[in-house]
Formats: structure tokens, C-alpha cells, sequence
């Protein structure tokens, strides 16, 4: 998209045609992080960075470390099964915000395909607020990423020790009490493969590489998208992506676009354009409703 799921001040900012932005507070927009979600309702002018009772920091929308609507462990073993016979596949996570699901890809692949996550790489991290971009650059060069982590959480997600994903962190903030950790600074070695740029996903589609199958990251967006738009992106994109090519979405779009009752949905489009959906029942990676495409 082209409007990160995170970056609330982008739908206000940018007037683009492809995107909707008439609510009146964040929460008309984003879904609330779960364990916050009576409070925003009561408070909904809660500004990310805000220390809430108990000390616990509001961190708005869905971007976080291996956000819970994806298996992730189950994933990294359909990716490694779909991609077993390939030496290079692109990588692109659009909408990345501040790169939370760009560094959580690169830690899955990583701690599981070892040496063979280099075919991954890099990872293209791309957003449409240029001002988010040019701060992950800069972020980058130290590995500062103040997000919520919930170190046994992600254990338990990848399946490896808590000890192993502390491994990835220089600084990890511990919390009062219960509170999940909030991840100060990762290491190089997760932040090296992620490449950061400016991106609107629905004008960088020739910029893809044909050549090799790709993963297109690019969920919980198509919501703000103008739904008028979905069939012919839809069509140009299978056009664009080689064979065996994969499209991950979210949970939140298939709500259609914001605003607009009866909308058309994403999913729908990439299913006419001649996606095959993977069948969540069958192959349970994942959680609320995400799903993946394929160019078979």
C-alpha cells in the first residue's frame, strides 16, 4: 500500500487518491493492539509512546515483532517446502512502518533455513512516508527499534529458546511486572539484510523482479486503498510475478475499503486475477483470517 498499518499521521499527511482518511481518531483506522483494547475504546486519543496504569507504553496498530495472525513457525515451513527447489527468491515487505515484520523475517529465516536464508535476501523493506523511511536508515546504523518484543512469546512462535532470540537484541528494556519487553536495539546481523526505501506499492510493481519467485509481503493495508483499484493491480501483479511467487496478506483485508459498504475485497481480486489461495484450514500458519496467494 502504501500506507503503513502503523504510521497513523501518513493517512492525514498524504493526499493521495488511493487512500482514505476522514476518521477522527486513530482507532477509526487501526485495529487496537488486543491486550489495550478496552482502553483505547474509553480513551481514543492515546498517542504511541504513552505510559499507560501499571507503566505498560502504548504502542498503537498492529506492527510489532511476529505479529500473532501468522503462525510463523508453521510458515517458515511452508516457505522452506514452496521454495526448496529454487536458489533465489525476492523478498518485499511493503507498508513496513518501522520495519518490525521486515527484522522478524529476517530473524525467522535466519534461526530457520540457517545458510540457506542468504536466498532470501535482501529483504526490501518499503513504505510510502518518506519520513518513515529516512528514519529507519538512520535507525538502522545503531539498530534502535523501541517496539514491543515479548521475548517467550516469539519463542514460542519460531519455536526456538528465549535465549536464542535475546541473541538477536544488543539492548532489550525490561518492564514492571508481566509487561512484555520492549526491544531498545538489534544486532547487525539481523538489520544487515533489510533494505529500506520509499515505495508506493501500487507504482513499484515494474520494479518487482521477474526473473525469480517472490514473497510480497503487504498485509493489513488494502483497506485504505481506493477499492476501485484492486482488479487491475490484482491483474498487473500476477502479470509481473514469476512463477511459484507467493502474496501474504492480512486478517484486516478483507474488510474491503474503509468507509464503503459492500465494497470489494483484495482477496477477491487476487483470486480473479488467477491466484490460488492457500486453503487455512488445510495448512494452519494462519491466525484471524491472513492468508497466502500463489502463482502456481
Amino acid at each position: 500500500m502504501l500506507l503503513s498499518p502503523v504510521t497513523f499521521h501518513t493517512v492525514n499527511k498524504i493526499n493521495f487518491n488511493h487512500f482514505k482518511g476522514k476518521g477522527k481518531s486513530e482507532n477509526d483506522y487501526y485495529p487496537a493492539y488486543p491486550s489495550n483494547d478496552e482502553f483505547i475504546k474509553s480513551k481514543p486519543v492515546l498517542k504511541r509512546g504513552q505510559v499507560l496504569d501499571g507503566g505498560e507504553i502504548y504502542i498503537s496498530g498492529s506492527t510489532q515483532f511476529f505479529r500473532d495472525d501468522i503462525d510463523w513457525n508453521i510458515f517458515s515451513e511452508y516457505l522452506k517446502e514452496r521454495f526448496k527447489d529454487y536458489n533465489k527468491v525476492n523478498t518485499y515487505d511493503y507498508a513496513c512502518s518501522e520495519g518490525c515484520e521486515a527484522y522478524s523475517l529476517s530473524m525467522l529465516l535466519q534461526h530457520k533455513f540457517k545458510d540457506d536464508a542468504e536466498k532470501f535476501f535482501p529483504i526490501y523493506a518499503r513504505d510510502i512516508d518518506e519520513n518513515t523511511i529516512a528514519k529507519n536508515i538512520e535507525n538502522q546504523k545503531t539498530g534502535k527499534i523501541d517496539r514491543r518484543l515479548g521475548v517467550k512469546q516469539i519463542a514460542a512462535e519460531i519455536d526456538i529458546s528465549a535465549s536464542k532470540v535475546k541473541e538477536d537484541f544488543i539492548t532489550i528494556k525490561q518492564m514492571p511486572g508481566s509487561q512484555p519487553e520492549i526491544a531498545a536495539a538489534l544486532k547487525k546481523a539481523v538489520t544487515k539484510p533489510v533494505i529500506f526505501q520509499e515505495a508506493n506499492i501500487l507504482d513499484d510493481i515494474e520494479n518487482i523482479d521477474s526473473e525469480n519467485p517472490s514473497i510480497v509481503m503487504c498485509r493489513n493495508m488494502w483497506p485504505y486503498v481506493n477499492s476501485s483499484e484492486y482488479e487491475d493491480f490484482a491483474v498487473k501483479l500476477y502479470d509481473k510475478l514469476a512463477k511459484g511467487s507467493v502474496i501474504v496478506i492480512g486478517s484486516y483485508d478483507y474488510k474491503g475499503e474503509a468507509g464503503k459498504k459492500d465494497s470489494k475485497t483484495f482477496p477477491a481480486s487476487l483470486l480473479k486475477a488467477g491466484f490460488e489461495a492457500v486453503d487455512k484450514r488445510k495448512n494452519k500458519f494462519t491466525k484471524g483470517g491472513a492468508l497466502i496467494f500463489e502463482k502456481n
